[in-house]
């Protein structure tokens, strides 16, 4: 996917740069395509979990685990400990 941004900057590279208006917008715009690239793959091949993160090793005993730390946190906390 990163092959026609990869032309244009061969592209603009291939020029004089005397001659290449507006460089900034043109580099801006190489930007951009990079960044909706990598975006648009990320959602097409990240895995996303409902918190809008994944760990392969998080698994329903980690949940569990992590639910009684909380409750106890929160015991803790109740009970004047910080």
């Amino acid at each position: 996917m990163l092959r026609p941004v990869l032309n244009s900057l061969n592209d603009l590279l291939s020029q004089d740069i005397g001659f290449v208006e507006n460089v900034p917008d043109c580099l801006d715009r190489l930007y951009y395509d990079i960044v909706n690239i990598l975006v648009t793959c990320a959602k097409n091949f990240v895995p996303v979990r409902h918190k809008c993160f994944y760990k392969f090793w998080w698994d329903e005993e980690l949940d569990t685990l992590k639910e009684a730390a909380l409750e106890s946190d929160k015991l803790w906390k109740a009970v004047g400990k910080s």
